[in-house]
């Protein structure tokens, strides 16, 4: 039977109702038809005319350069062929290389355990917060996952090492082999492919026992266990909290660091990360018998105001010290200044960071406002004669000069001393005296003309290390007896040595490694012995 029909007419229902077939039937047949009805239409259209490119004459020469130097950047190819000639934008070169460059293999990443207690990752990531970025901390064992974090203002030297003694005590141990990012708190530089460790890092990894691996730049994928978390702590802390300030955010990251960061069932090792601790704590690294001190020592000059500038804040000291270097050590919450011979003078405790307070002891109040001028000299004068016999001539010219504002220059004098070393201070007093040049306008111009200004930190150190020389001189420490060194080994339970201390023979235990740890671990060189009782 031939039914004649027309499309438009006949519903595919209705057509399925009239041949008896299914519907799905009837839309295949249609949309075979359309199909070879298009192709036909196509097949009898001419084939484009190529339109020509004004990059077609450098084609080749760009293909000759990539050869050459596969990974060339698209703006070195246009800088080239446009110095032979090229007249066109950056646009068409970038869009022709991206179709023609070959697309960069991605290497599979060999996911890889290790042993209890034998390596950790740390690394850092900021987040912006209402009242300003805070930097994530992390650092995590490498066997149970087990991780500390914790938030801070900045990702200097100091707040690094502290984190990480805040991370060996909440963790009960220290991990052989730690894992770095190309950090410069950690590596310097690069030298023939191998670090150049941060000096002031590697003693404080000495000083724990742990060895510090950094990798290469540009290998996140070697440091994945301490990434990935990362992505975990946006999704599982952050997301739907809110935080006032540091302390709360503090307080809620502990909260969800021990109900449920520990707790949760890693996705890797099918395990609780504290429960594979309490597996991996016995192998890590016992925590030495005295932390770290973490403190920063730095110089500091007293202002005229007898005032210590540190971290955005200031801070008293005793009005004698004004315009003195004065060695300051900050701790996490204190800050203790002392003299320029290394005497104990006060002790503040910290403001925020930032904060721009003025922290001011009752004794080192200077003067009321009723005499504040006779007081200034009386404190601006001993300070200025220490800069020698010209100081106190330059004095009594001044007074001469200027008498109405005499502390006033004296002061600016003085504060000159927080840029320049106090010798050159002293031979330009004794230039302005040979052309009575009585104003602190002329002392600054001499300096800035013939001396150079100098750093704070090391010519300081340098101007009083033979000072300090002469002061262990005077104070020299005496050499501890051995046989308090017998007495450190058995209250430590050691065994004590078989024969005289002052022999070469020596203990059994001391010879080799530990009979629990193998002959050959990642940690190398830097493997202590647990038992070691300085430690």
């Amino acid at each position: 039977m031939v039914i004649h029909f027309r499309q438009a007419d006949w519903s595919v229902r209705k057509l399925a109702r009239q041949l008896g077939i299914s519907r799905n039937t009837i839309r295949n047949i249609l949309q075979k038809h359309r199909l070879a009805s298009w192709e036909e239409a196509t097949d009898a259209l001419e084939p484009p005319t190529p339109r020509h490119s004004i990059l077609d004459p450098f084609k080749q020469r760009i293909g000759a350069l990539l050869s050459q130097y596969p990974d060339a950047r698209p703006t070195r190819v246009f800088e080239v062929i446009q110095g032979e000639g090229f007249a066109g934008g950056f646009t068409i070169v970038k869009d022709f290389l991206r179709r023609i460059a070959p697309k960069p293999v991605v290497r599979p990443v060999e996911r890889f355990e290790t042993d209890p207690g034998q390596q950790a990752q740390q690394d850092w990531s900021p987040y912006t917060l209402p009242w300003g970025q805070e930097h994530a901390f992390s650092y995590i064992l490498g066997y149970s996952r087990r991780q500390h974090v914790e938030f801070t203002d900045r990702e200097d030297f100091f707040t690094m090492i502290r984190c990480h003694v805040r991370a060996f005590q909440h963790l009960g141990g220290v991990a052989r082999v730690c894992l770095y990012d190309n950090q410069k708190v950690v590596v310097i530089r690069w030298e023939a492919g191998l670090p150049i460790y941060n000096t002031r890092f590697l003693a404080f990894a000495t000083h724990y026992g742990f060895r510090p691996k950094a990798l290469k730049p540009r290998s996140p994928e070697l440091k994945g266990k301490v990434e990935r978390p990362f992505q975990f702590l946006e999704t599982s802390f952050f997301n739907t909290r809110s935080f006032t300030d540091r302390a709360d955010l503090q307080r809620q990251l502990a909260e969800w660091l021990a109900n449920r960061n520990d707790l949760r069932t890693h996705r890797t090792t099918k395990e609780p990360p504290l429960a594979r601790h309490a597996e991996e704590v016995g192998h890590l690294l016992p925590l030495p018998r005295h932390p770290y001190d973490t403190a920063q020592v730095v110089y500091r000059i007293a202002t005229v105001e007898a005032l210590i500038h540190w971290d955005g804040n200031f801070y008293s000291v005793p009005p004698p010290y004004i315009t003195q270097p004065l060695a300051v050590k900050i701790g996490e919450k204190t800050l203790t200044v002392y003299s320029p011979d290394i005497q104990l003078l006060t002790e503040h405790e910290l403001y925020p960071t930032g904060a721009g307070e003025v922290r001011r002891k009752p004794e080192h109040r200077i003067s009321h406002a009723a005499d504040r001028g006779r007081r200034e000299l009386e404190m601006l004068l001993p300070a200025f004669e220490q800069l020698g016999p010209a100081a106190a001539e330059f004095v009594t010219g001044l007074k001469r000069a200027q008498p109405r504002t005499l502390a006033h220059h004296l002061a600016k004098i003085l504060e000159l001393k927080r840029r320049y070393n106090p010798d050159d201070i002293t031979v330009a007093l004794e230039h302005a005296l040979r052309y009575h040049a009585y104003d602190f306008r002329a002392i600054e111009r001499i300096l800035t003309a013939r001396a150079q200004e100098r750093s704070i930190e090391e010519p300081l150190s340098l101007l009083f290390r033979e000072k300090l020389r002469a002061w262990c001189r005077e104070n020299p420490a005496s050499p501890r007896p051995l046989e308090s060194y017998q007495q450190l080994l058995e209250s430590s339970g050691r065994v004590p040595l078989t024969g005289p201390l002052n022999t070469p023979e020596v203990s059994d235990d001391s010879q080799g490694d530990d009979p629990g740890q193998p002959e050959e671990t990642e940690a190398g060189p830097y493997r202590p012995d647990p038992r070691r009782p300085d430690r």
